[in-house]
């Protein structure tokens, strides 16, 4: 298929709503050029969202620990706590990240870390009580699904109570990570430990 075709194809097939091929995934991924694939994008969105006014969140994503047991195998950023270069933040560290972007325009905060058993739940609702007293304007977006987790099997609470005891001090969004891989078959060589 040329590429003119192909292009013809993931354009319909996008603004239709409709799953594009493996093939024009690696279309996109590698040869698509920038200014067509971003003239794409913004059909799809006029089609979405008619309005021409178009918004965007100013965040930051800083991570409050290192510290994991989940041993993924692609992992380069975990480290275990006897590793020289391991960290925890504490929650007056965090804060100040915090303040240091906030001037910058930052309306949203998206923190997460490893798996790291050693910190309790008071810990993450503190983390997020600070937020949002000392900054009401940012939403703090803290903590995977995976985090969220291990949280609940450290404490040995549901995952529902732990939700409800972070939206109790104030959390009222989870960001998406923690299930970087969606292949069931790759799934399979994923560290057990790991939830999500």
């Amino acid at each position: 298929m040329s590429s003119s075709s192909l292009q013809q194809s993931i354009q319909q097939k996008t603004i239709a709503g409709e799953r594009l091929t493996s093939q024009e995934g690696l279309y996109l991924i590698k040869e698509a050029p920038l200014l067509w694939l971003g003239h794409t994008a913004n059909q799809v969105r006029r089609k979405r969202f008619p309005c021409h006014q178009v918004t965007f969140v100013m965040d930051t994503n800083p991570n409050y620990t290192n510290i994991c047991d989940t041993d993924c195998t692609f992992c380069a950023f975990y480290r275990r706590p006897q590793d020289a270069d391991s960290y925890t933040l504490s929650v007056d560290d965090i804060m100040k990240k915090i303040e240091r972007v906030s001037p910058w325009g930052v309306t949203t905060v998206l923190l997460q870390g490893g798996h790291n058993r050693a910190l309790k739940l008071d810990y993450y609702l503190a983390l997020v009580r600070e937020t949002k007293k000392r900054f009401p304007h940012i939403t703090p977006h803290f903590f995977t699904a995976s985090e969220i987790h291990t949280i609940s099997e450290v404490e040995g609470l549901t995952i529902q109570q732990v939700l409800a005891a972070l939206k109790a001090a104030g959390q009222t969004t989870l960001p998406g990570g923690g299930a970087e891989i969606l292949s069931d078959r790759v799934r399979q060589k994923y560290p057990r430990r790991k939830a999500g």
